[in-house]
């Protein structure tokens, strides 16, 4: 939606006039969800030096960039300072960075390398029992109507 508001200019400069703590709460209820699906990724997480980097340093750098007055990226080409001066972008871009190019597995001497990381393949969900037996034939649950009935009582 923000993408066709930035083609129309008009929308766009309606964008534009809202106030900073606007646009500042609805960023901070989009940082409140995000907060709250990575709490509920880090359950059952076993702390350790590198799962404590892994975290640390994408989140706190995150919020130094955050904290850099906006004088600082004069120096820098216009086209690059809206990436190099949002926080949550540089936290991203590190941790994509970070679980690429660094192999964890190394820095953990409980775990050998060759089982550190998980399978990409699931394992095979548990074997369902066997289905009963089917019914018999659909005729023996029906009910004889009355003209069944009373056609055999003439008959005898």
């Amino acid at each position: 939606m923000l993408i066709i508001a930035g083609i129309f200019p008009v929308m766009s400069g309606s964008l534009a006039q809202l106030p900073l703590p606007v646009g500042g709460a609805v960023l901070f209820a989009a940082y409140l969800q995000m907060f709250g699906t990575a709490f509920r990724t880090l359950q059952g997480t076993t702390f350790q030096s590198k799962t404590i980097y892994r975290m640390a340093l994408p989140a706190l750098t995150g919020i130094s960039i955050m904290n850099i007055p906006a004088s600082a990226f004069g120096q820098i080409p216009p086209l690059l300072v809206p990436i190099l001066s949002n926080g949550l972008i540089i936290g991203v871009i590190l941790v994509i960075l970070l679980e690429n190019l660094i192999r964890w597995d190394r820095f953990d001497p409980a775990v050998p390398a060759s089982s550190a990381a998980p399978s990409a393949i699931p394992s095979p969900a548990p074997a369902m029992p066997a289905p009963a037996a089917a019914p018999a034939s659909p005729a023996a649950y029906r009910q004889p109507n009355n003209e069944t009935a009373l056609s055999s009582s003439k008959c005898r």
